[in-house]
């Protein structure tokens, strides 16, 4: 309840923003590569896009992606990004 409390008063302080976590990347296991990607919605407009990448165990970016899709839902665009992210890992040469 604190924490709700609290969450509440820092969103009023900041003007009904609420302040986004850190983000905080993991790498993958040794000889591996990680894959990541997301899908967004535009407020004033509604278009939406998705974007992702791959990355290996350093972090070092192998290959990334990024396409504008049009007027969809947010779980729409996050999940074209998905089949995206599935397509490009099974025709690249990491397999």
């Amino acid at each position: 309840m604190l924490k709700a409390i609290a969450q509440k008063e820092l969103i009023r302080v900041t003007g009904g923003k609420a302040p986004r976590p850190p983000t905080t990347w993991f790498p993958p296991a040794q000889g591996c590569f990680k894959m990541n990607s997301d899908g967004s919605k535009g407020i004033e407009d509604g278009m939406a896009k998705y974007g992702g990448l791959i990355r290996d165990v350093v972090g070092s970016w192998v290959i990334g992606f990024a396409k504008a899709i049009g007027v969809c839902s947010v779980v729409e665009a996050e999940l074209w990004g998905c089949l995206h992210r599935c397509s490009l890992f099974l025709e690249s040469p990491f397999l």
